[in-house]
């Protein structure tokens, strides 16, 4: 989601003519891409992520460092700005661990047509003790 909204505030600057470097006309003509209305507004419907990296390979490299670096301002601008709200998620994440049992596992939801159901788990950890050296513990203090 964060990419998403970096991408569509990327847009909406374009349009709005505060990228210094690339204007609106060029990156459509060069890309390819119309974001905009007929009446001059940026389109509702606009390009996804995929289609947005895919078509920077058109453009020179100058320009394509230029608008990626943008983008990534907006990027990690989107994802503090989730983390101090406390609200940041990190998606998919593997858990390891020396074992894993589920303890308990409740349906959430079941699908009304298919029957589909989605469960959440209840899960007790076991992590192997790492032991510190000296030195290191040390350091923590």
């Amino acid at each position: 989601p964060y990419a998403r909204a970096a991408l569509r505030q990327f847009y909406m600057l374009l349009h709005q003519g505060k990228i210094e470097g690339c204007s609106l006309t060029t990156f459509e003509t060069v890309t390819g891409l119309s974001l905009t209305t007929d009446e001059g507004g940026l389109r509702d419907e606009l390009p996804p992520i995929t289609t947005w990296l895919n078509r920077l390979l058109a453009l020179r490299i100058e320009t394509q460092n230029l608008l990626f670096e943008v983008f990534e301002q907006l990027m990690t601008a989107k994802i503090e700005g989730a983390i101090a709200a406390g609200n940041y998620d990190k998606g998919l994440e593997t858990i390891t661990a020396e074992s894993i049992v589920v303890t308990d596992r409740r349906t959430v939801y079941s699908h009304p047509v298919s029957g589909a159901q989605s469960h959440v788990l209840t899960v007790a950890r076991k992590d192997r003790i790492r032991p510190l050296g000296l030195v290191d513990a040390l350091a923590i203090v």
